[in-house]
């Protein structure tokens, strides 16, 4: 018979045990040494236990304990057994989990340090999980049920690491996914979303893997990143104000949904891109030569602030404002560009149209100072709306045709061109 009052564990590394069933109502652990305090039965029942910047171990199959206050400082609970082991829902600081067994959540719980699955199991179940901190996973992760919140901040799958979820539940992510070789990934149907804080998605060593369906609700200007052609997407949304950053070489995305209101998707690549063709928002290029890979249509502000965006022979229209620090370029006689906002091409910037394709233009043109402008022999075509064409940069159009009826129709402010 324990008593009320407090039982104290401190100083050396020590353990709990015992045959016999048996009751501490109030115990407070302060061991900070080894593997701290160390349960290694069920048979003690605790009624409180407090953690105080201190390690707990659960060796065994875990004792009932009514109250678990893990979350007080920077203390860490571990469960190592080999066998089955039932997760106590709470909010921890620290959690690690060793040993070959599986490890199940028996509550909701949460983390907000560090969550480590060094080897064996953590099942997530039905209950909603929370990890605050980062995780890092070199045992196995699995989600065997599609019901439960499921919320990581950062994941880390190590080389040997599994993510496996066999009912298609859905997954929150603010911040980093990292995959490493030799790992297995299987995200299953549900919806990965990345929101909150900027991320990145890697693919380390050139592991490759794909998750099925992906939302992106970051609207921080850092974004989400995908770096590499080994992550795999194929079904990615972006959200409203969504920010979604391709780093590598390709987009690896098999249907992507850029059209909600105000997100932007970049291609940054210090090298070779392909744009890929369907319907944007804003679309933003900063890096290396992004080449359209089929019809593009921006119902948004296009801005190429550095890099080349080569057209190619596939379609390609604007309706927002088109914004030319870098360089704009067709080398093909055909496909239908038009630009129905106005277009500037802004100091040090170049147009290029060395094959003589045809532009249509609906909201003006202006070139600026130190920029270069070829406009090759295609026609271009002003219609629709009243509009101007200026700049202090002196250039040549080839072949213009005025097709505006409305306002002061097409007019000239200045003569540069």
């Amino acid at each position: 018979s324990s008593g009320s009052g407090q039982y104290t564990f401190s100083t050396n590394a020590q353990t709990i045990a015992g045959t016999q069933a048996y009751t501490i109502t109030d115990l407070k652990n302060s061991i900070t040494t080894g593997n701290g305090l160390t349960f290694t039965t069920n048979n003690p029942t605790v009624t409180t236990l407090t953690q105080n910047s201190s390690i707990l171990t659960f060796s065994g199959t875990v004792p009932t304990i009514t109250t678990l206050t893990a979350n007080t400082g920077i203390n860490t609970v571990q469960y190592t057994s080999g066998s089955s082991q039932t997760i106590k829902g709470t909010t921890y600081y620290y959690l690690t989990l060793s040993g070959v067994g599986t490890k199940t959540l028996g509550g909701a719980t949460v983390t907000n340090g560090t969550l480590t699955v060094s080897a064996g199991t953590l099942a997530l179940s039905t209950f909603d999980f929370t990890a605050n901190g980062s995780t890092s996973i070199t045992g196995t992760l699995n989600d065997a049920s599609a019901t439960g919140t499921n919320i990581f901040k950062a994941v880390t799958i190590n080389n040997g690491g599994t993510w496996s979820n066999s009912n298609n539940p859905a997954f929150t992510f603010r911040g980093n996914l990292y995959v490493y070789p030799t790992s297995t990934f299987s995200s299953g149907s549900g919806v990965y979303t990345f929101d909150t804080n900027p991320a990145e998605i890697y693919g380390g060593g050139g592991q490759a893997f794909t998750i099925t369906n992906l939302t992106n609700n970051i609207t921080d200007s850092g974004g989400l990143t995908i770096f590499d052609t080994y992550t795999t997407v194929t079904n990615l949304t972006q959200g409203t104000n969504a920010v979604l950053i391709f780093s590598g070489i390709s987009p690896p995305v098999t249907t992507l949904t850029a059209t909600a209101s105000g997100n932007t998707v970049k291609y940054t690549s210090g090298s070779t891109q392909t744009i890929k063709g369907t319907t944007y928002h804003h679309l933003t290029v900063a890096g290396g030569t992004a080449t359209l890979g089929a019809t593009t249509t921006v119902n948004g502000n296009l801005t190429v602030s550095a890099g080349t965006l080569a057209l190619s022979s596939s379609s390609f229209s604007v309706t927002g404002t088109s914004s030319i620090t870098g360089t704009l370029t067709d080398s093909s006689s055909s496909g239908v560009n038009t630009f129905t906002g106005a277009v500037t091409l802004n100091s040090g910037s170049t147009w290029s149209s060395s094959g003589n394709d045809g532009f249509t233009f609906r909201g003006g043109l202006t070139v600026n100072s130190t920029s270069t402008f070829s406009s090759g022999s295609g026609i271009y075509t002003f219609d629709t709306n009243a509009q101007t064409i200026a700049g202090t940069q002196a250039y040549t159009i080839t072949n213009l045709t005025n097709n505006v009826t409305t306002g002061n129709g097409l007019t000239f402010t200045t003569n540069n061109p």
